[in-house]
């Protein structure tokens, strides 16, 4: 029914456990963390997730690189107090992905 209502994907995030989803295809995938970090302060979180995961797909990175993208960039956020992340680090991050 949310794949209905989606019109293509649904990812459900899932904190430490990574991120599920389901796209119109009907494929279906995971993606946890690569690696264990030090969880500081959750703010903005889903929000850095999102807003990385849609620039990803726009940019046109497939499903799972896309997820895993915007694993990392909220994984950095979380690491520390308030809703940033170091200009240096997502400059790094993006040079990595694009």
């Amino acid at each position: 029914a949310l794949l209905e209502k989606a019109k293509g994907i649904v990812l459900v995030k899932a904190a430490q456990d990574g991120v599920y989803w389901r796209n119109e295809d009907g494929s279906v995938g995971s993606k946890r963390p690569g690696k264990s970090i030090q969880e500081i302060d959750t703010t903005g979180a889903g929000d850095s997730f999102n807003a990385t995961f849609l620039l990803a797909m726009r940019a046109g990175m497939s499903l799972e690189a896309a997820v895993a993208f915007a694993n990392e960039v909220a994984g950095c956020v979380i690491q520390r107090h308030g809703a940033t992340i170091a200009k240096e680090e997502l400059l790094a991050l993006m040079k990595s992905q694009f």
